[in-house]
């Protein structure tokens, strides 16, 4: 029995920009995302919390980044139709 070769794993806390994102998003669409996606963000890839702000706001998770904000300052939401775009967006009640 010859031992297993381990292959060498490449630390997500030095990873450039655009790869990050790259895995992130594949990260986010394996598992069930947790309630502070934020927090989670900055924690597994190492970064300071407002360029973990950015990089979801860019994969498309601005949504869930304003209603998990609302709901930390008790401020209830719902969705309203912007009629000119025909989006249905976040807005406080």
């Amino acid at each position: 029995m010859s031992p297993k070769k381990q292959r060498k794993r490449r630390s997500l806390r030095k990873l450039p920009r655009d790869e990050r994102k790259r895995i992130a998003k594949r990260w986010m669409t394996r598992q069930r995302l947790p309630k502070d996606l934020l927090s989670a963000y900055v924690k597994r890839y190492g970064i300071p919390r407002a360029e973990a702000n950015i990089e979801l706001l860019e994969l498309g998770y601005g949504e869930m980044l304003t209603i998990y904000a609302y709901e930390q300052d008790g401020i209830e939401w719902e969705y309203k139709f912007e009629p000119l775009s025909g989006d249905m967006l976040v807005v406080p009640q």
